[in-house]
């Protein structure tokens, strides 16, 4: 088989996936028009919680996540049949944030029991969380150490983050004595502070976090 003809089978869909595709784009069909979508740009609820919920029955919310620990068990192929119906709609929820980075993190370290008790709240759509890595970050490319560990505190500030807005849980990337560490933070009080930023782009909300030893 040619390069060419493999990358073609790869990109045709398989039945679940075209039932997927089908199922989420009734669902923002219903739940997502453009109308509402614009209406939500100018309120202070830039995210629709019920439409999270929905997306939840229907498996998006841990399409990442092993069938083990409560999620749908996907991969990045299934992955790709999401984003292109949330992307078409302009869905306002926190699929990127929640459903993907902060996911993917958690795997990373997923034999940590504290890990399989977040998957196991992502994955229903229950909870939201963020990854504190700047929007920016060039994939593949070194982070830079904004937020430092010690004696399990945490200080620093990391901006622009994606759908911080709505994150219960945020997993921040620290530099403890020079290694890299992963530790999860409870959003919105008095020494983790959530502040919006102007983006160009009114759909997709930026935050910035300031950790004052967290």
């Amino acid at each position: 088989m040619t390069r060419e003809g493999g990358i073609a089978r790869q990109l045709i869909l398989s039945a679940d996936q075209e039932a997927l595709r089908t199922a989420v784009r009734e669902l923002l069909s219903d739940h997502c028009r453009w109308t509402s979508v614009l209406a939500r740009v100018e309120s202070d609820a830039p995210y629709d919680n019920g439409l999270w919920k929905r997306l939840g029955d229907l498996g998006v919310t841990g399409l990442l996540i092993p069938e083990e620990l409560g999620g749908s068990g996907g991969d990045a192929r299934d992955l790709a049949v999401v984003c292109e119906q949330l992307a078409a709609f302009v869905a306002p929820v926190p699929f990127l944030g929640s459903a993907v980075l902060a996911t993917a993190a958690l795997l990373a370290v997923r034999q940590e029991p504290l890990a399989q008790e977040l998957l196991r709240q992502l994955a229903n759509g229950e909870m939201t969380a963020a990854l504190a890595i700047p929007a920016t970050a060039v994939p593949g490319a070194a982070l830079s150490r904004t937020v430092l560990a010690t004696d399990g505190m945490l200080t620093g500030t990391v901006t622009p983050v994606l759908d911080l807005a709505p994150a219960e849980v945020v997993i921040v990337l620290a530099w403890d004595a020079g290694d890299p560490a992963l530790y999860v933070v409870r959003p919105h009080d008095e020494t983790a502070a959530v502040t919006p930023i102007s983006s160009l782009d009114l759909t997709r909300p930026l935050c910035s976090l300031d950790l004052r030893a967290v």
